[in-house]
């Protein structure tokens, strides 16, 4: 595998790369598994990582077009957010208190599996549960924030704020205990090197495209 931090072009090249050391892509030893996931980015090794826990014995291939960490999944901002880009009101206004509760639950329960897990298997992804503050410099925006209490956003006045972080001209913040930050090619790298520790073959430079009775691979049918 080429090194992440080899210079693609400037928007192709991940700011966190410098510090993520190397990882080794599977070479290929047959071309029949039970689960062909295509796209190597966060998503696509967290299914892995799901259906091993579902079902140990599960043959799965992973198949990447460029190299892992190539994508967006290598050059995010470092956030593990329960924030949900929508209002909590509003969701509850669409699908009722009970499933948008449900929901928040679930955005916390990951940020700390994902903590579970960086401590574990992936220390060089500096997972830290610090939390989040959306902070107010006028009194519009601080009559915005402070209607979004709840249960999980509490208001900091200025002091309070100032003992967390100091603004300039602030007037408070909404604070969030349930986020972290991450380093996103030190967690990448953590999954990689678990999965293929499970036997789940990693490959990279794979062009993958499904076909009828498999996968087609760099023109080579897996099935």
């Amino acid at each position: 595998m080429a090194h992440t931090a080899k210079q693609d072009s400037k928007p192709n090249n991940s700011l966190w790369a410098s510090g993520a050391g190397e990882f080794s892509a599977s070479t290929s030893d047959g071309n029949q598994f039970d689960i062909a996931i295509i796209g190597g980015g966060f998503s696509g090794l967290w299914c892995a990582f799901h259906l091993l826990k579902l079902k140990p014995d599960l043959k799965i291939a992973v198949f990447e077009a460029q190299r892992f960490g190539f994508g967006a999944s290598g050059r995010n901002g470092g956030w593990a957010s329960s924030d949900y880009p929508v209002y909590r009101s509003t969701l509850e206004k669409r699908y009722g208190r009970n499933r948008t509760a449900d929901l928040f639950s679930a955005l916390i329960n990951s940020i700390d599996e994902l903590g579970a897990f960086c401590s574990l298997y992936a220390p060089q992804a500096h997972f830290k549960k610090s939390g989040t503050v959306m902070f107010a410099r006028n009194s519009a925006q601080e009559k915005r924030l402070q209607s979004s209490c709840d249960e999980l956003h509490h208001w900091m006045d200025k002091h309070e704020l100032d003992n967390l972080l100091r603004i300039r001209d602030a007037r408070g913040g909404l604070f969030n205990p349930e986020c972290a930050t991450v380093n996103p090619i030190g967690l990448l790298f953590g999954l990689l090197k678990f999965l293929k520790s499970e036997n789940v073959k990693l490959f990279d430079n794979s062009f993958a495209t499904a076909v009828a009775g498999g996968v087609l691979v760099n023109s080579e049918l897996f099935r």
